[in-house]
């Protein structure tokens, strides 16, 4: 049912034959509350879909309209705070903490709450880790960031991100294979 109607209010313009294709390629990955008792929800699309999704910002359901912006899901460790990993398989062997980096004690014990420093800013040798690593300003997220983005634009692994980056490769000339997601938020009953 919710598969049908955004394809049918949404992407019209499609043919037959694509719309049938993109009805097993789309997946209604979970839902959360929020706060103000509303339901988001996480779409996994293919990127052209997407795309063509996105440019609108808005999609048409149910008879109602729901802003829309795309869903970017960084890998970080709980551990060790590192991005594209994760604790289960982190090989450090003690915990660091996530507001001032340092190893020996927990979040909870941390006697400088006040004053964070992010451990991955301090890995990387930045010049200002005076924030949160959980900060959404924070340029090693906001590195991460560009990565995802351009893993989910061109398909590509980080090495070959990192070759491109030096190479200046021409943007939209690859077909965009890889799927990625929208959160659409409102009161949706199922």
């Amino acid at each position: 049912m919710l598969k049908e109607d955004l394809i049918s209010k949404n992407l019209d313009s499609w043919n037959i034959t694509s719309k049938e294709c993109l009805a097993k390629e789309i997946v209604f990955k979970y839902s959360f509350k929020t706060k103000d008792n509303r339901v988001n929800w996480i779409v996994q699309l293919p990127g052209q879909a997407c795309r063509q999704l996105l440019k609108n910002n808005r999609i048409f359901m149910s008879w109602r309209t729901y802003r829309i912006r795309e869903f970017v899901n960084i890998l970080r460790c709980y551990k060790c705070h590192s991005y594209e990993h994760i604790a289960k398989v982190c090989n450090i062997s003690k915990q660091i903490c996530m507001h001032c980096g340092k190893d020996d004690h927990e979040r909870t014990d941390c006697p400088s709450k006040n004053e964070p420093r992010c451990s991955n800013c301090i890995r990387s040798k930045r010049k200002d880790p005076a924030h949160a690593v959980r900060s959404p300003l924070c340029p090693e997220y906001l590195r991460q960031v560009e990565i995802y983005n351009k893993k989910n634009r061109m398909g590509l692994n980080i090495a070959q991100i990192n070759a491109q980056r030096s190479a200046a490769a021409a943007a939209g000339n690859y077909e965009e294979s890889k799927p990625r997601y929208i959160v659409y938020s409102g009161a949706l009953c199922i």
